[in-house]
C-alpha cells in the first residue's frame, strides 16, 4: 500500500474542529481519513465517536488509552515508575512530526489531520484547514518541483 500524505492543522477550540471536519466531510474526504485528536484521550474517543472519524492511534484501545497522552513520570503508580503514553504513537499515525506538535495538543489546542491520496487532495485540505481558522497548518506531503506547494482559493458558501 502507498504512502500516504497528510495535511494537519491546529485549532484554539473543538467548536473549529468541528466545523473543519464538516467542510472536509463535505468536500469528499472519508471519515476514515480524518483524525482529531484532544489533550484527553476520552475526549478524543467521543469526538471520533460522535463524527464517525478515526481516534488517534493508541488512543481507543491498549495501554496506553488511559493515561495521559504525554504519559506519565510515576506519579499515578509510583510502584511501576514513567509510563508513555500514546502522543508519539498518535503523532506518527496522524502524519504529524513531533516536532511540529510541540506540545500544543497538551497545551489545550486541537490536532486535526487528514489523510490524502493525491496532491490534489493536499491542495484542497490545506485550503479547507486555513478557511476553518486552523492556527497553524503543514503538510508531509513533498512539496512540487519548485519547491512550492500549490494555493488554491476554495469558497464554502460564505460571503466574503
Amino acid at each position: 500500500m502507498a504512502n500516504k500524505d497528510h495535511e494537519f492543522g491546529i485549532y484554539a477550540t473543538s467548536e473549529q474542529a468541528e466545523v473543519a471536519v464538516d467542510e472536509l466531510i463535505r468536500a469528499g474526504f472519508g471519515t476514515g481519513a480524518i483524525t482529531v485528536m484532544f489533550r484527553d484521550n476520552q475526549i478524543s474517543r467521543d469526538f471520533a465517536a460522535r463524527k464517525n472519524t478515526k481516534p488517534p492511534q493508541g488512543t481507543d484501545s491498549g495501554k496506553t488509552a488511559d493515561i495521559p497522552l504525554d504519559g506519565t513520570w510515576g506519579l499515578l503508580n509510583p510502584g511501576t515508575g514513567p509510563v508513555e503514553g500514546a502522543l508519539e504513537g498518535a503523532l506518527a499515525g496522524m502524519g504529524v512530526p513531533a516536532d511540529w506538535a510541540d506540545g500544543k495538543v497538551q497545551d489545550g489546542k486541537v490536532l486535526l489531520s487528514v489523510e490524502c491520496a493525491n496532491p490534489e487532495r493536499v491542495t484542497r485540505a490545506t485550503a479547507i484547514l486555513r478557511m476553518t481558522g486552523a492556527e497553524a497548518t503543514d503538510s508531509s506531503a513533498p512539496p512540487d518541483t519548485n519547491g512550492q506547494r500549490k494555493e488554491i482559493q476554495l469558497s464554502f458558501g460564505r460571503s466574503a
